[in-house]
């Protein structure tokens, strides 16, 4: 007699919110569907759960009732093949999902640029529309993304805000050229009365002597960006970073190729101030406390040089006969005067540096303590000095008179 066999629950993690979620998104897909009344030729469901598309697509596991019961619904209102996975960091959702502060949603210089581009971009799809329906024909428009759209986005935003702060400079201006009184009329209490500005296409620049300089248009007459206005500081913080967070001077001359921000010294004084890295540059060097003397620095009336410390400089090129040979330097500083004796090395091998210290106590009396860095030579001749002590016959010198004095 066959026994029938039941497939066992599988023991999975349950992602509860990725799978709530999922739900809430096939069934919201169905309603807009059914209410819109529109054809709609496909739809696509992103997920970064991979375990959430797992279920989606399993035909042969049996869940537990928590994920039996969403993943009917999932399939009932749409098919697995319109599940696709998106990775955590360029979903535009998981923003959302998991909270931001409201610094994330600020745009930067470059992305105002391109959110703007993507309206002109719309404007121009729009723009052949209506043309189309009114039977014209339609007008050659950027309909991508491209170097021209950034530059006509550039200079939108930049008419925009100059049109709110200089309103009656761009007047002026306008009228000069119609009746050549514009800068005549412009009022000398304006803060762009000694910029000399000219307009061009509409926008604001510096005039000046420099028409017949060997520069750039924008360096020879760069844009006006008013400092009161939130672009000044945008453009600010794009060269701060452009620049490598440099100093004032570096970021001003950069500025200055494209850009005029009056008072704008002021203003990166205050971006540079709130900067992490610029304050982690510009800190005061920490100084380490340091340890306490020893006591070879300290102990008062011993003669000098009585403890002293030796190290090696150079080297030197001498002249000897035709040849260029190398010579050492030899220091010998007294540990408690901070007196200086200096000797010749010819070499860096043991010989040299024990005929050096040789001389330093025919010349200044033995020492009692030598301090080094432990150098090759230095050590070499340490052991050297230690082993020929080693040999002395110390009995033989205690029988000389000179030792034997009462």
């Amino acid at each position: 007699m066959a026994k029938s066999r039941v497939a066992p629950l599988a023991k999975v993690t349950v992602p509860r919110m990725e799978l709530t979620a999922a739900t809430a998104a096939a069934r919201m897909s169905k309603l807009i569907e059914h209410d819109l009344q529109y054809p709609i030729a496909e739809t696509v469901f992103w997920t970064d759960s991979m375990s959430v598309i797992r279920y989606i697509r399993n035909e042969t596991t049996r869940f537990h009732t928590f994920v039996a019961n969403r993943v009917t619904t999932i399939r009932e209102a749409s098919n697995p093949e319109q599940w696709r996975f998106v990775n955590t960091k360029l979903n535009p959702a998981d923003i959302a999902s998991r909270g931001a502060t409201m610094t994330k949603f600020l745009s930067n210089w470059t992305k105002l640029k391109r959110v703007t581009a993507h309206f002109i971009i719309f404007q121009n799809h729009l723009r052949n529309k209506i043309n189309m329906r009114k039977g014209s024909k339609p007008v050659k428009l950027e309909l991508n993304m491209s170097r021209d759209i950034l530059e006509e986005a550039e200079r939108s935003v930049i008419s925009y805000v100059q049109r709110q702060t200089y309103g009656e400079e761009i007047t002026c201006l306008k009228r000069r050229k119609s009746d050549g009184t514009g800068l005549k009329s412009m009022p000398k209490t304006s803060t762009l009365f000694k910029l000399d500005p000219i307009l061009d296409e509409g926008i604001l620049r510096v005039g000046g002597r420099l028409e017949r300089a060997q520069l750039q248009y924008n360096a020879k007459h760069p844009v006006i960006i008013p400092k009161t206005s939130p672009l000044a500081r945008l453009i600010l913080e794009y060269v701060h970073r452009l620049t490598g967070h440099s100093g004032k001077t570096a970021m001003l001359a950069t500025l200055r190729q494209n850009y005029w921000i009056p008072g704008a010294s002021v203003l990166l004084k205050s971006i540079t101030s709130k900067c992490v890295l610029c304050r982690k540059y510009k800190a005061v060097t920490q100084i380490q406390k340091m340890a306490d003397l020893p006591a070879d620095r300290l102990i008062p009336g011993d003669p000098p040089f009585t403890k002293v410390g030796m190290d090696y400089f150079g080297p030197f090129q001498v002249k000897r006969g035709r040849a260029a040979v190398k010579r050492y330097g030899v220091i010998f500083t007294c540990l408690t005067s901070r007196a200086v004796h200096l000797e010749i090395a010819h070499s860096l091998d043991t010989d040299s540096c024990i005929n050096a210290i040789r001389r330093f106590v025919a010349r200044r009396g033995p020492a009692k303590v030598i301090l080094s860095d432990n150098g090759t030579n230095l050590v070499g001749a340490e052991r050297v000095m230690r082993e020929a002590i080693e040999d002395w016959n110390q009995s033989k010198i205690k029988k000389k008179p000179c030792f034997n004095r009462t």
